[in-house]
């Protein structure tokens, strides 16, 4: 069982995460904003992944793992961007910070599939 941080701005898609993660046997935390992961790690130390959405009003997905691959703690983390939009170059800077890209609607086989890549490449 791995401990997963999901960032999601959107009430509905932050509970459908939640749930299809606990149901792969995750322990979930789960946070509206970036401020708020931020804090969530201070409090709670580095989850074993990090699921980001892209947009997020503020500091988006991106900026977010920006930001914590600067950090000591968290520059290894694991991490699986997810986006319902498909700008240019956001899944080249995803790479670029080392984290898996996922389209939404999230697909639970393709979610399952990411996820257990992303944490046993960690491993």
């Amino acid at each position: 069982m791995a401990r997963v941080l999901v960032v999601e701005d959107d009430p509905d898609n932050r509970l459908l995460l939640e749930l299809r993660l606990q149901r792969m046997g995750h322990d979930v935390q789960s946070v509206a904003t970036a401020g708020e992961a931020l804090a969530l790690i201070g409090m709670h130390g580095v989850p074993d992944l990090a699921l980001l959405d892209i947009v997020m009003e503020g500091i988006d997905g991106l900026d977010l793992l920006t930001i914590l691959r600067r950090m000591p703690i968290t520059v290894r983390m694991p991490a699986i961007m997810l986006t319902a939009r498909q700008m240019a170059g956001d899944q080249e800077t995803a790479q670029e910070l080392n984290a898996a890209y996922l389209l939404k609607p999230v697909v639970t086989a393709d979610l399952n599939r990411v996820v257990d890549r992303a944490l046993a490449l960690a491993r």
